[in-house]
């Protein structure tokens, strides 16, 4: 693979991916049709959610969404954001750990 420098890379991604080389058209708010989110669709994600897995940036455990009071905070803010207000900054940030592999896998 040929080893591009940082400099090389910033003009391609410039380039390639710049606004101008971008042409999506977006559909309507009016014709999205998004209904609100439930309580119980709330409950239910959860329900489906893995606990034994490692929480996210903000420390939550899944079994913490059960609660009816935090189930209840999600939904609004999710409808909140449906509606078309702010997502909450800490839903753009992540944890990404590399899991090595074992030699010759």
């Amino acid at each position: 693979m040929k080893k591009r420098s940082l400099q090389q890379r910033r003009r391609l991604g410039e380039t390639s991916c710049g606004p101008s080389s971008v042409n999506v058209e977006l559909p309507e708010e009016s014709s999205l049709n998004i209904s609100p989110i439930t309580i119980d669709e709330v409950l239910q994600l959860a329900k489906k959610t893995p606990g034994n897995k490692a929480t996210g940036p903000d420390d939550v455990p899944v079994e913490v969404l059960l609660l009816p009071q935090v189930a209840l905070e999600v939904r609004r803010v999710m409808n909140c954001v449906l509606a078309g207000g702010p997502a909450p900054a800490e839903w753009r940030t992540a944890h990404i750990v590399g899991i090595p592999k074992k030699p010759g896998s």
